[in-house]
């Protein structure tokens, strides 16, 4: 795995030729980890009843209300209806995941 292709690379902006490549090098496995996480919690084989927007959906509100535009725009490419998702678009997904985890969690 390239450690230069995963999201934590990208949304940090480093890349090989940085010159911080040779010490995230030695991090490899870190960034593997990361990544593998990443995927089984935005693209699992089977997303239960969370679909791959749904989560997508949720990711860029939480990216959005913490001012990281940057993974904002990546978590807006990751909709299945393509990128640039209206606000009311992505603020109806993350309500539809509240009311999904409400009636399966107890508040």
């Amino acid at each position: 795995m390239d450690i230069f292709e995963t999201v934590v690379a990208k949304a940090s902006g480093i890349s090989a030729s940085s010159p911080l490549a040779s010490v995230l090098s030695m991090r490899n496995d870190i960034f593997e980890l990361t990544e593998k996480a990443y995927q089984a919690s935005l693209r699992p084989n089977e997303p239960g009843g969370v679909s791959h927007a749904e989560r997508a959906g949720l990711a860029c509100r939480i990216a959005r209300r913490n001012n990281e535009a940057i993974l904002a725009q990546h978590y807006e490419t990751l909709f299945e209806i393509g990128a640039n998702p209206s606000q009311t678009l992505i603020s109806t997904v993350a309500m539809t995941f509240e009311i999904k985890r409400s009636s399966v969690i107890p508040t």
